[in-house]
């Protein structure tokens, strides 16, 4: 699967605003709070994740260029609980994957046009929001990206460039 995906960045009000809009507009909502512990992966990004409101637990690898728009493979191992989730971090640090960092999200998804909006809060984000389409083949990609933007376009939202977003996490592993 290959997940095509846009962030940007939301005021409070903007925030609070977009919320109102999609539980009125979107065809359902889900909260999606987490807590996730990123380690260091030049290829990707390399996670594992307590999805705390679903009350399950993953590891996530989604291997590509994360400052791309042109999608990410990405493969999710779902673990039986809090022991697999503490073997598994154990296990990542033992075959020497560095801590990058942990991060506790505070998150709602909303499906929208056939897109997932995610609204997050972070510390290190503060408001922010995710928007994105999974396709199983590389040709659906563009197609994808067409209606991602247009969703944003639609919503009033802005996407950060890979620029602003190589920028902004290159301020966040200082």
């Amino acid at each position: 699967m290959i997940e095509v995906e846009l962030r940007g960045f939301l005021s409070k009000n903007q925030y609070l605003e977009l919320s109102s809009r999609l539980k009125a507009e979107a065809d359902n909502f889900e909260d999606d709070d987490k807590y996730a512990h990123f380690f260091k992966y030049e290829n990707g990004i390399l996670k594992i994740v307590d999805e705390v409101s679903k009350n399950q637990k993953k590891i996530s690898l989604k291997v590509g260029n994360e400052l791309s728009i042109n999608g990410l493979h990405e493969v999710e191992v779902y673990l039986k609980d809090q022991d697999d989730f503490n073997l598994s971090l154990e296990m990542f640090k033992l075959l020497g994957f560095e801590t990058e960092s942990e991060i506790h999200q505070k998150r709602t998804n909303y499906m929208y046009k056939d897109t997932v909006i995610s609204l997050k809060y972070t510390e290190s984000w503060s408001y922010h929001f995710e928007i994105e389409k999974v396709v199983a083949e590389e040709s659906d990609v563009n197609e994808a990206k067409r209606q991602i933007k247009d969703v944003c376009k639609e919503l009033g939202i802005t996407p950060l460039n890979e620029n602003e977003l190589a920028a902004f996490l290159k301020s966040l592993r200082k």
